[in-house]
């Protein structure tokens, strides 16, 4: 974006501007600032340059006009490492952090225990963070939603697809290339078939039911 706006200026008007890149390998999202010279970043952030915070800092303070470094950590698990998921800043002195939910089925998925432990410990520790550097802040919690996991039926589904895709192939019945294009009508057919070639094996294998499902 800066460099079109640059390209523009060149062309329309004649306005000779260089284009600063700083050395910093970043994504945009990660780059939080309270308006005051303080810059968030995640660990993330730190990491893809070497993790070396001072020379990390000396950059900010170089390029962007920061006064103090601060590295926070990021969400765990599948998600967008992007610290300005968890930090906003309103104004001055105004800060935005979740109030993290946890989901309604944490009691019975083992993994997802774990997750939304770590969660919730990330986002303490981060929120430790800024009460004890600014105590002066005034911290807003808005309600963050649960971890979005797959339910109990959309988990089924997919293996069952996975599945009927790896036995088609290793029984010759498609090709890689093929299989991969299939329409929902024609994954219905596939099934059949796959069912079929399984039934002989294990006359009790069925995709309906959750005894036919354990044969399978």
């Amino acid at each position: 974006m800066p460099a079109d706006v640059v390209a523009a200026l060149q062309v329309d008007f004649e306005i000779a501007i260089d284009v600063v890149r700083p050395p910093i390998s970043m994504d945009g999202g990660d780059f939080v600032n309270d308006g005051r010279g303080n810059v968030f970043v995640s660990t993330n952030t730190l990491a893809r340059n070497g993790g070396n915070k001072e020379e990390l800092e000396s950059l900010f303070k170089r390029y962007c006009g920061a006064k103090k470094l601060h590295v926070m950590e990021a969400l765990p698990g599948a998600t967008v490492r992007h610290l300005d998921m968890i930090l906003k800043f309103v104004d001055f002195e105004t800060v935005i952090l979740p109030d993290f939910q946890d989901g309604p089925e944490s009691q019975i998925n083992p993994y997802r225990i774990e997750l939304d432990r770590k969660t919730r410990s990330v986002l303490d520790k981060n929120e430790r963070y800024i009460r004890k550097n600014f105590p002066k802040y005034r911290i807003l919690k808005i309600p963050m939603p649960p971890i979005l996991f797959a339910n109990k039926q959309e988990i089924i589904t997919q293996a069952k697809q996975e599945f009927i895709k790896v036995v088609a192939l290793e029984r010759g019945l498609l090709g890689k290339d093929k299989i991969e294009t299939l329409n929902s009508g024609e994954l219905v057919g596939l099934e059949k078939q796959v069912v079929g070639l399984i039934k002989q094996e294990t006359p009790s294998a069925k995709f309906n039911t959750i005894e036919g499902f354990n044969a399978v």
